[in-house]
């Protein structure tokens, strides 16, 4: 376990160091964390092997039929159901790494768990899917905000679709900026939430949500940063993954133009393997994006702590 003094104290860091220290501790305490989740990521990758052929079997051909999404409701129910479910064991998984980060943060290490099978708290849990259904709530509004935008642009400019309107383009452009503004400062108070608060309830994911807006600069920075290198990481290693999914849409919009289908008897299998096993690499990749933060929302709240106490 890596147990220094640059990684163990909890202080005001800059992005670049609080980005550089999450990254740091994530890998060098690689083998402890996979221990503690390997199950749960294995739950992970076959939950999302199972929504991906549902996804690519079932939904995606009624992308391409003018009256599908509307006549096959049982379908986009199971895959609704589907994604729901990915949503919570994703949210399971990754309060391993929440919990690690609550027990770093109390001694400065990151233990190697005792049992072989893995590592799962309740309580951090709990937290997680807490704050996890909070952001699913936040996607969907902002998702019907944009819907909204966007039809009432297509209204006001009588344009068939938004791209051949610079206009509106550059209005939905706008819009998207700000809601991802706003939703920003939720990295910080679900951070807090999970890791540093005491007492958890249906709020607390929000409640620090000001403290978030004054830390708002370096949040971007980190996730910005987090994010190009999610993308690059993902691209690398979900490379099988893309290619199957390209070869999916150009088989289904080829059959929706009247040519044969041209995918094997056995796509549904190989479709489950292949995103089974990019799943399982996906969940570590992402479970890497919030040690960066946690560093960010600790050196804050670190220092909140001592100023209380010296006063």
């Amino acid at each position: 376990m890596e147990k220094n003094n640059d990684l163990s104290a909890l202080r005001p860091r800059s992005s670049q160091a609080a980005i550089s220290a999450g990254y740091r501790l994530f890998v060098s305490n690689f083998k402890h964390l996979f221990r503690a989740s390997w199950l749960l990521a294995v739950i992970y990758a076959l939950t999302m092997g199972v929504f991906a052929c549902h996804f690519f079997q079932n939904v995606l051909p009624l992308l391409y039929q003018s009256n599908g999404l509307t006549g096959n409701s049982t379908t986009l129910v199971i895959g609704g159901a589907l994604l729901l479910l990915f949503i919570l064991i994703a949210a399971v998984f990754a309060s391993v790494g929440f919990y690690a980060m609550s027990v770093h943060k109390d001694t400065g290490a990151i233990p190697r768990p005792a049992r072989w099978y893995g590592l799962f708290h309740a309580g951090i849990a709990m937290r997680t899917i807490v704050s996890a259904l909070w952001t699913v709530a936040t996607v969907t509004v902002a998702t019907a905000v944009l819907v909204g935008v966007s039809y009432g642009m297509k209204q006001m400019t009588g344009v068939s679709t938004l791209t051949d309107s610079v206009t509106s383009m550059t209005v939905l452009a706008v819009v998207t900026i700000l809601i991802l503004t706003a939703a920003l400062p939720l990295a910080y108070s679900v951070v807090s939430g999970i890791v540093f608060k005491k007492k958890f309830g249906w709020r607390t994911p929000v409640e620090d949500y000001g403290k978030g807006i004054r830390h708002l600069g370096k949040l971007f920075l980190i996730a910005l940063v987090v994010v190009i290198v999610t993308l690059l990481l993902t691209f690398v290693g979900q490379m099988p993954g893309h290619v199957l999914t390209i070869a999916h849409l150009l088989a289904q919009a080829g059959h929706a133009q009247g040519d044969p289908l041209g995918m094997p008897d056995n796509i549904g299998l190989i479709t489950f393997g292949v995103f089974t096993l990019t799943g399982f690499i996906q969940a570590y990749i992402h479970l890497s994006t919030i040690f960066p933060f946690y560093y960010a929302v600790g050196g804050e709240e670190q220092n909140q702590q001592t100023a209380t106490t010296t006063t």
